[in-house]
Parts: structure tokens; C-alpha cells; sequence
């Protein structure tokens, strides 16, 4: 008999989480696994790419918080077996159960670390959202973090029991990651016969993501060495990265490029990916960089770093908010061009660790798990 899945997102809108969702509803094998999409909109890009034999159902509304009756309604019927959610729909689902008691099993992916990302934000707000974490989480059957390190903070500092918690590392695509990465970019910098180094990062440009931290350390290595620094996202610290290199005198060797369709056709021809971030869920694009031969130079931060590049064979960690260590790194493999190679290498194999086809199958034993708990 097939386990009845209900899979929630608020929408399909391009994002980390829908696209883990999307590889869970096309690789979950569909002769096991009685699938169902729920939206509180059926909206996004990705909607397109929901298998045809998975229905989508709209849960009647555009907020969170108002979704949790219907959701309830739903549960008790007793259609499906497990509940999966992520983001926001965590705890409208485990809402929804106690409201509807149902004995549906619930299953939480966990896709940040709580601890730092709550305490950046500060506030009220931020207080309001820990406590309901705290009070919601551990009433699941099971918790998902995307890393050992998300895993471990919801035990340690959000209540949830550690027989109800753990980690499976995101998927990435390795095989449409590397066929965009053939592809050639349009910037003169990455063209053939450019000898100067390009250093590569990509992501929001927003504080927790150490753009002040990489600035301070590439102010430090283009003293010491000839290189560029090609930033690809869009966010609100484009003014102040502008800023920064044009009142220290290297406004030409820095280039923001903004959201770029194809990252991977730049960091294949990176000299370097770095990555300077104060916390993260889990860091998918050290893997995708990984993939597509950069060698990566990154913070150790919380939480996944540690877990993707295991040891300096597969790229250097530095200390979070360490930015002399950071272009200390960077310094040591501009001009160690075998060593980058060795990297390249071990990296590439390091990736195949987070393939579609090895993440998917954990996911498929965990629902199963559940099920029979």
C-alpha cells in the first residue's frame, strides 16, 4: 500500500525550498508514494515542473496564519499519512493537527539555523517566532534539518527531543548544474587568455551573507596580489559594496552583476568561489561551486560549511568574521596554482555526495519510518 503524502509550501516561487520539493516530488517513487502538492497559492516558476501525476490543491488562503482551519479540515479526514512542510507551513501544519486531531504524521524540514538567524533579526518579532518554534517544533513525529548543525540546534536550544530530529543534507542537480556550467558568461573578465585571478561570490547581498567581512579581506589581498572580485545577487548592500570599493581605490577590480540566470557558467571559470557567510541553513552553492570545479574558500560558520568541505583537500574554512584569515586563504591559492588543481579534483568527487540521486532515497526511508513509528 502507497503512503499517502500531503507535501505544503506557501507557493512555487523560485527559491531553495521549492526546489528541494520539486526533486522530492519527481525522484520519491510514485509506485510507493501517493503524492499531493498543497499551496496557499498555485503560483511560481516552478509550478510548470510538478509531475503531471501529482495533484496541487490551494488551501483557501494567501496567509499563513489563516490557512491553519482549512489545513485542520483537511487532516481530519484522514487522506493522507504523513504531512510534509516547509518554511512558514511548519507551524500552521503542526497547528492544524492539534486544532483537527488527527494522527496524521507530521514531518518538519527545518531549512535555517534558528538560533543565529533569530538573533540577527532581534526584536519582537524575532522573540515572537522563537517562542513558536520552541512551543511547535516539538510536537512533530519528525524534524528534517538541512545540516547536522540545524539539526542540533532545534535539540539544543528549541526543545526538540533528539529521537525526533534529524538531518539530510539539500539535493543539488548535479548533472543540469553542470551542463549550464559548459555554457559561456558574457563578462570580459572570464573570457579565454584573461590572466588575472577572478574571485566569485554569489548570493542576496545582505549582511548575514559577510560582504562586509569579504570587502575587508579583498581590500587585503589586492594588496598583495593582482586579482578581481565578480559578485553575482542583487540586495541592499549593493550601495555600500559600491561605496566601499570606490573610497579604497579599487572600484575597477570589483564588478556587481546582479541576479544572474546561470551562476554556474561563472564559477566554472572562477579562479576562486568565496564565501564569507556569518551563518547559513546549509550553503548550496559551495556545492554547486564545488561541482563546477571552483575551488572554494569559505567561513566555517553555522551551520553546513563543515559538513560539505570535510577537509582542506576539498577547500579552506576560515573563522567567521576573521577577514585577515579569509584573504590570508585566498592569497594562499592565487599563487599555488597546483593546489588549486589538487582542490578542483577532490572537490568534484565531494559533490557527487549531494546528488538527487543520494538525497532523495533518505527522504523516501524517513516518510516510510515515520509511517510504521
Amino acid at each position: 500500500m502507497r503512503v499517502r503524502v500531503l507535501c505544503l509550501l506557501p507557493n512555487l516561487n523560485g527559491g531553495g525550498a521549492e526546489r528541494v520539493m520539486i526533486y522530492l516530488l519527481k525522484g520519491l517513487d510514485h509506485a510507493r508514494f501517493d503524492l499531493t502538492l498543497g499551496l496557499l497559492e498555485r503560483i511560481g516558476p516552478y509550478l510548470p515542473l510538478v509531475p503531471t501525476d501529482v495533484p496541487t490543491i490551494e488551501l483557501g488562503s494567501t496567509r499563513v496564519a489563516t490557512t491553519v482551519a482549512p489545513l485542520a479540515r483537511i487532516f481530519r479526514r484522514g487522506a493522507y499519512d504523513v504531512c510534509y512542510s516547509m518554511m512558514s507551513m511548519n507551524l500552521a501544519a503542526v497547528a492544524a493537527r492539534e486544532i483537527g486531531r488527527s494522527d496524521v504524521r507530521l514531518v518538519l524540514g527545518a531549512r535555517t539555523h534558528y538560533s543565529s538567524r533569530f538573533a540577527a533579526e532581534g526584536g519582537a518579532f524575532a522573540w515572537l517566532k522563537r517562542a513558536q518554534v520552541r512551543l511547535l517544533y516539538p510536537r512533530a513525529d519528525l524534524v528534517i534539518g538541512i545540516s547536522r548543525g540545524v539539526r542540533d540546534d532545534l535539540v539544543e536550544h528549541f526543545g526538540v527531543p533528539p529521537g525526533r530530529a534529524g538531518a539530510i543534507h539539500n539535493p543539488i542537480d548535479l548533472e543540469a548544474v553542470r551542463a549550464q556550467a559548459a555554457e559561456v558568461p558574457d563578462h570580459p573578465w572570464l573570457q579565454a587568455g584573461s590572466r588575472v585571478p577572478v574571485l566569485v561570490a554569489v548570493g542576496r547581498l545582505q549582511e548575514f551573507k559577510g560582504y562586509r567581512e569579504l570587502l575587508l579581506a579583498f581590500r587585503t589581498v589586492r594588496r598583495e596580489v593582482e586579482a578581481r572580485l565578480l559578485i553575482l545577487g542583487d540586495g541592499p548592500m549593493q550601495g555600500w559594496i559600491r561605496e566601499y570599493a570606490r573610497r579604497n581605490g579599487f572600484a575597477d577590480d570589483v564588478d556587481l552583476v546582479g541576479f544572474q540566470r546561470n551562476p554556474y557558467a561563472f564559477l566554472a571559470r572562477a579562479t576562486l568561489f568565496v564565501h564569507a557567510a556569518r551563518w547559513e541553513g546549509f550553503g548550496n552553492v559551495i556545492v554547486e561551486a564545488m561541482a563546477c570545479g571552483a575551488p572554494v574558500v569559505a567561513t566555517d560558520c553555522p551551520s553546513g560549511p563543515r559538513e560539505i568541505i570535510t577537509s582542506d583537500d576539498e577547500g579552506l574554512l576560515v573563522p567567521v568574521g576573521d577577514s585577515a584569515a579569509f584573504a590570508a586563504a585566498v592569497i594562499t591559492l592565487v599563487n599555488d596554482a597546483p593546489r588549486r588543481e589538487r582542490i578542483r579534483s577532490a572537490a568534484a568527487g565531494r559533490a557527487a555526495a549531494f546528488s538527487i540521486e543520494r538525497i532523495v532515497p533518505l527522504y523516501a526511508a524517513a516518510f516510510e519510518q515515520v509511517t510504521h513509528a
